[in-house]
């Protein structure tokens, strides 16, 4: 007979739980204003420029990669739970910049500070939750919270084409944003009730974290040499460019080939 887990075991659990779906919500965000552009870009920016699309999208890839290294300094020293913290507010300005703002120059800026966003979520999510689970558990558990990728990538472009011809106040295109705050909002909810269920370390992951401290920390060199580093890398540099190439083109293709708007 199986002994049933004790109730510090079911509290690490709850949390865990938790945890793995705020970060999937906060990734969920960030994945959705992404890709909420898509079918509305030509008409932000207008069709005539496409020069100017794919200089609006690559914005924020650009600030992303540059921001990297920053985000994995600053982990280390606040710690994960902050830094995706501090992302969510960035993407909020972001997200109200998108909303209210038409100038292009404005809007630019906008996409590369999200990219800033982009890299503190992401990093400072996936840190967080291979933080609060063992070895074995993380890859379960990362997975979990990808699947906001995901989601934000299929629902995006669909709630970015419905939304967008419903005029919210005197601005014509801020309804699809305000559904990504909405989902911030949501993520800030289920913050709030992760940090009220927090059990403390237990004693199996708290002995694992005082063994990997103990352990040297590789360097950004070390890790660019480990080859499942680089196929991994590898790996995700092969699907953003084809998802990245598609994204201005595809929305650009339709409206002059067949006519169709957002």
């Amino acid at each position: 007979m199986e002994d049933l887990p004790s109730p510090t075991e079911k509290a690490l659990q709850r949390y865990q739980t938790l945890l793995v779906c705020t970060v999937a919500v906060a990734i969920f965000a960030d994945s959705l204003l992404m890709t909420i552009i898509v079918p509305i870009a030509p008409d932000l920016v207008g069709g005539d420029h496409p020069a100017l699309i794919g200089v609006l999208f690559a914005s924020k890839a650009i600030l992303q990669v540059l921001f990297g290294p920053l985000t994995a300094m600053i982990i280390p020293k606040i710690g994960p739970q902050p830094t995706l913290q501090i992302g969510l507010v960035i993407l909020t300005l972001s997200t109200i910049a998108f909303a209210f703002l038409s100038d292009l120059g404005a809007l630019i800026a906008a996409r590369a500070v999200q990219g800033i966003a982009s890299s503190l979520i992401n990093a400072g999510g996936l840190s967080w939750v291979a933080e609060a689970h063992r070895p074995e558990e993380r890859g379960t558990a990362t997975a979990g919270a990808m699947a906001g990728l995901a989601a934000g990538v299929l629902f995006g472009p669909t709630i970015g084409g419905l939304l967008y011809p419903v005029k919210l106040w005197d601005f014509a295109h801020a309804t699809p944003f305000c559904c990504v705050a909405g989902v911030i909002l949501l993520d800030a909810i289920v913050q709030l009730t992760l940090n009220a269920a927090h059990p403390g370390d237990s004693t199996a992951i708290g002995e694992e974290k005082e063994e990997e401290e103990e352990g040297i920390e590789p360097s950004l060199g070390t890790l660019l040499c480990d080859r499942q580093v680089l196929i991994g890398m590898a790996a995700l540099i092969v699907s953003n460019g084809v998802i990245s190439s598609l994204e201005p083109t595809v929305p650009l293709y339709l409206q002059q080939q067949f006519g169709y708007g957002p």
